[in-house]
């Protein structure tokens, strides 16, 4: 801002030729040109003036140097002109110190605020960093979510698994249920056995003693004959001994063969008997050996159920701490996130506080060297015309007017900033209050400058001295604004570092659950795939007992058959209850592993589990072989089947000893195959 020269006005001054000293007064508001005074006060004492001002005498009175006759009037105006020069320049040197100090300060002021800029860069690169760690958490969320939602579904194929069992062990009871009463059965005929025995002897108790009668009858007839030969006639008599004699040979022919089907049927009942006391006898310890599996069997569901309830526990202990988890960062990265914006807000409102004071002091320092540039030029002027002095008065009457109302402009500005610093930030409210208290100050040194035109340089020093203490003031603000966001962003790095110990934790953990799902999942289809190949085993003996009931119902092979396939099919469930039992041992036992070492021990217990496994099939092979052998030789026994003649085509052709042949062998090795490979990808 440059100050606009004045008008030249040379012939038509406000002041005219000086008239000699106590001529008449001069009337500064009627002065029109050279000869415009009042005739009348032309030669009246002249009135004392107004007093000089403190800060500029040469200004204070607009004297014009003329050339006069009087030389006295000549050496006061230059006097006058000395001692105005010299003034001013004390003032321009004190000026030129001042620019000085406020460029100097005005450097500061931009380090500064390059100092800020890069700290704002760090804390917007922070903030950056904070809103990745925030994706990083969104999406670790979502698969801790979505690994919950495995771990559901994995819960619930248990549950069906452990319905499934508690149906299989309500078909062992229907089992046993039908073994008892088929037991009962056999009491029951075995009864039956025993008292057609009875009766059969007691048949033939009789039968003897009717022989005895017979042969004594016998004996009595000869005699009769031989004492009836001497009275009848000996032709009448042969022939009715002769009839009679037929008849008794008849008879005990009859009796004759009738002894010899009772003696066979008792031999026959007595050979049942037999066999039916022993079938008892086996039935019975069958049936013990069946409870005592079936009470094992029931011990071992207990036991899995605990397990299950306790893995089920567990998992939803871990869901419900990882949940807190998720809850916990997520706030943490909410605050974070809300004290990184609010910290970038503050030092942008500082920022532009800044600037604007940077502005102010480039105002006023431009002002000043405006101020500074016209001072020189109007000095200049003084020595060239000193005329032209009350109009540059009136011109930096009204310029300083013009500031004033700038200032007025600038404390309004500041004192609008000061109330949106207030609404924003809390914590500057003192340093808000001591703004007011100096902007009070600059208003009553604006009226004090209103009073006191004549001393606008030093109003306007003070003025500079009042800005720069306000900078410094402001600096110091913000460098302790500074040290406060310094402080509070290496809180935010603390808690950063902690985040990430707790992501790389959560991620840990997460790993862990994810290997011990997978692992899990493994286990639960080769568990599928047993029982899914055990239930169809089960219903192909079912089918196959079955059509052999069907076939042999109506012989006494039935029992030894029955027998045959309930101890295949008890040891069959028996098998698959012990690898049902083991996989749960090493389901649980896997859950409880965190140690790499423990799980290295634990791989190599279920390795020697595997070959006692497959020592265990092959084991069930030979007895399944065996019961095979049994079957068939059990249908060649029967009275309708035909009998198998040996065909040379298929010599040679039979199955070995070690490749399964039906379709429940291999069962064992296909768990055991799938437990390796889920050991495997365990470690």
């Amino acid at each position: 801002m440059s100050f606009s020269r004045a008008p030249l006005k040379r012939f038509n001054e406000t002041v005219g030729c000086a008239p000699p000293p106590g001529s008449y007064d001069i009337k500064p508001g009627d002065l029109k040109g050279a000869a415009s005074f009042d005739r009348s006060s032309r030669f009246k004492h002249p009135k004392d003036g107004p007093p000089p001002s403190p800060s500029r005498d040469a200004l204070s009175t607009p004297v014009r140097r003329a050339m006069s006759v009087d030389m006295l009037v000549d050496g006061s105006s230059a006097r006058k002109e000395k001692t105005c020069m010299t003034a001013d320049r004390k003032q321009q040197k004190f000026l030129e110190k001042e620019i000085r100090s406020l460029v100097q300060q005005r450097g500061e002021q931009d380090r500064q605020l390059q100092a800020l800029r890069e700290e704002l860069k760090k804390v917007e690169a922070k903030l950056l960093a904070f809103v990745r760690e925030k994706t990083g958490l969104t999406a670790n969320v979502t698969t801790l979510e979505r690994q919950r939602a495995e771990l559901k579904k994995i819960n619930d194929f248990l549950k069906n698994k452990v319905l499934l069992l508690n149906w299989l062990l309500l078909e062992l009871s229907v089992l046993r249920v039908n073994s008892e009463g088929q037991l009962k059965e056999l009491d029951a005929e075995l009864q039956a056995a025993r008292n057609t025995a009875t009766s059969l002897k007691e048949r033939n108790t009789n039968l003897g003693k009717n022989h005895i009668s017979s042969s004594w009858f016998e004996e009595t007839g000869l005699t009769n004959v031989h004492s009836f030969s001497y009275v009848n006639s000996p032709v009448v008599v042969d022939r009715d001994l002769q009839a009679e004699l037929e008849q008794r040979t008849t008879e005990l022919q009859s009796i004759r063969d009738g002894l010899k089907q009772k003696e066979q049927e008792l031999e026959s009942s007595q050979k049942t008997l037999k066999v039916l006391e022993d079938e008892m006898i086996e039935a019975n310890k069958k049936i013990y050996e069946a409870e005592t599996t079936i009470q094992q069997q029931e011990v071992e569901l207990l036991r899995l159920r605990d397990v299950l309830r306790r893995t089920e526990n567990e998992l939803d202990e871990r869901v419900a701490h990882l949940e807190q988890r998720c809850v916990f960062s997520e706030e943490e990265r909410s605050r974070v996130q809300e004290e990184g914006l609010r910290r970038v807000n503050q030092l942008k409102n500082e920022l532009s506080s800044l600037s604007e004071a940077r502005s102010e002091a480039l105002r006023l320092q431009v002002k000043l060297k405006h101020a500074n540039e016209t001072l020189e030029k109007d000095l200049a002027k003084q020595k060239v015309r000193s005329g032209t002095l009350s109009a540059l008065v009136q011109f930096e009457r009204d310029q300083s007017e013009k500031q004033v109302k700038q200032l007025k402009d600038e404390m309004e500005e500041i004192l609008g900033e000061l109330t949106l610093m207030e609404e924003q930030d809390e914590w500057k409210q003192e340093a808000i209050l001591t703004l007011k208290k100096q902007n009070e100050d600059l208003e009553r040194q604006l009226s004090d400058s209103r009073s006191l035109l004549e001393s606008q340089l030093q109003s306007r020093l003070r003025e500079a001295e009042s800005d720069r203490s306000q900078l410094q003031s402001r600096l110091r603000e913000a460098e302790s604004d500074r040290s406060q966001l310094q402080s509070r962003l290496r809180e935010a790095e603390g808690d950063g570092v902690r985040l990430q110990d707790q992501l790389g934790l959560t991620e840990e953990k997460a790993r862990a659950s994810r290997e011990q799902v997978e692992v899990l999942t493994h286990l639960h289809h080769c568990l599928t795939v047993l029982v899914h190949t055990q239930n169809s085993e089960g219903e192909q003996w079912k089918s196959l007992y079955e059509e052999l009931f069907a076939k042999v119902q109506p012989f006494q092979e039935q029992l030894n058959a029955f027998a045959a396939q309930r101890d295949a099919l008890l040891n069959e469930n028996g098998a698959n209850q012990e690898e049902l039992n083991r996989l749960a041992d090493a389901y649980a036992h896997l859950l409880g592993h965190q140690n790499q070492k423990q799980k290295i021990k634990h791989v190599i217990k279920l390795k020697d589990e595997n070959v006692a496994l497959k020592q265990e099939v092959s084991k069930l092979r030979s007895q399944v072989s065996r019961q095979k052998c049994d079957l068939e030789q059990l249908k060649a026994k029967l009275p309708g089947a035909p009998r198998r003649r040996f065909d040379p085509a298929k010599a040679f052709q039979h199955n070995k000893e070690n490749t399964p042949s039906g379709p429940g062998e291999g069962l064992a090795e296909l768990g055991a195959s799938s437990l390796n490979a889920a050991l495997k990808e365990a470690n």
